[in-house]
């Protein structure tokens, strides 16, 4: 039985903070001019500021900022079992405090009177905070006459009314409504509930029933060969319905995909379709979108990949390395992304697709 418990700052926050307030003005500040036969550009010309607003901010923070932090626990039980085995089940949770939030202060949705405060930035604050939940579940195999195998399964499930900002979490997203940032609650994006691996690999002439007594040609020919294989079935990430279109504003920062469809009140899974269309609609002009964030369930990934390998001894210090690999080895369509912009020409189409098989052959030398 193992348990376990940590809190970890995000100090690398202040990287990205430097970085989004350098990189506006009057710090930083960028224009396209062109020039021609009659006026052509010189150093004098050149850089000239453009026209219109330019020393308008892009990107503001609270005051009050402090920095996140996510406190980790862990508990967990193995056992060993019978023919080299062992088993595993345990919970993993975490839970982030003070995560960033961003949203555009006074802007309004399409079609509704613009405030004539120039309000143009984005405004980053933290009072984010997410919860996460994991069983994970282990099967394995030590490698015993030449057979290691790794079976795991994990159920999860990931809310958060912010980005999170860690590895493979994506950016912070933009809240639709700044007046209703308790509507930003909703599933992570990375959020996959089904998390299903198999990881297998076999060498010959290992054991008594795997040839190791073999000798002469049969043995050279069938000895020393590695083969391994991972199968990995995923549910996808969830998506958002918007309607696409920028939030009203005098000028400055343009925010798109953040406004959310209205939802019918019909199931969003449908037979026959990747997800029902008829579950979402436009609001009126002027008014937010009252679906959640990502509520729309991402496509199941599927892969298969294997590899074949085995080194060739010649003589004392020579030696050849010989490898197949293979990725999407039964060369299945696996969908990744959908459209799921209402009124865009692939609105409930599949959008994206995971690469087709690919075998690659090398062979390398030593000497």
């Amino acid at each position: 039985m193992r348990g376990g418990y940590g809190a970890y700052d995000n100090t690398s926050v202040y990287n990205v903070i430097a970085g989004n307030m350098a990189q506006q003005p009057p710090f930083a500040q960028s224009l396209s001019v062109s020039g021609s036969v009659a006026s052509s550009l010189s150093l004098n010309s050149g850089f000239l500021l453009a026209s219109g607003d330019t020393l308008s901010s892009t990107y503001a923070i609270d005051p009050n900022y402090r920095i996140g932090y996510a406190q980790t626990w862990t508990l967990s039980v193995q056992h060993d079992l019978p023919l080299g085995m062992f088993a595993t089940a345990g919970y993993l949770g975490t839970k982030g405090t003070r995560l960033d939030q961003q949203f555009i202060p006074n802007s309004v949705a399409p079609g509704a009177a613009v405030s004539l405060l120039p309000h143009n930035f984005i405004y980053e604050t933290s009072n984010g905070d997410s919860i996460y939940h994991a069983a994970q579940f282990q099967l394995n195999r030590r490698f015993r006459s030449g057979i290691m195998a790794n079976a795991g399964y994990q159920f999860s499930k990931s809310i958060d009314n912010a980005g999170t900002g860690g590895r493979g979490q994506g950016n912070t997203p933009v809240a639709q409504n700044w007046l209703d940032l308790a509507a930003e609650r909703g599933l992570s994006s990375f959020d996959a509930r089904h998390n299903f691996n198999l990881q297998s690999q076999y060498s010959t002439g290992m054991g008594r029933r795997g040839g190791t007594l073999v000798n002469g040609w049969k043995g050279a020919l069938m000895k020393d060969w590695t083969f391994s294989g991972n199968i990995s079935v995923r549910s996808g990430n969830p998506f958002t319905a918007t309607v696409g279109g920028n939030r009203s504003q005098v000028s400055g920062t343009a925010v798109s995909n953040t406004l959310r469809a209205n939802a019918t009140g019909l199931p969003v899974d449908a037979a026959g379709l990747l997800f029902n269309t008829a579950a979402f609609s436009a609001p009126l002009a002027g008014q937010w979108g009252n679906a959640g964030r990502n509520t729309i369930p991402g496509p199941t990934t599927f892969s298969l990949n294997g590899s074949l390998g085995r080194i060739f001894r010649i003589g004392e210090r020579r030696s050849a390395d010989l490898q197949f690999q293979a990725q999407n080895l039964l060369n299945r369509v696996t969908i990744t992304n959908w459209g799921t912009v209402l009124g865009s020409t692939n609105y409930g189409l599949a959008t994206s697709a995971a690469a087709m098989r690919k075998i690659t052959i090398n062979l390398r030398s030593s000497f």
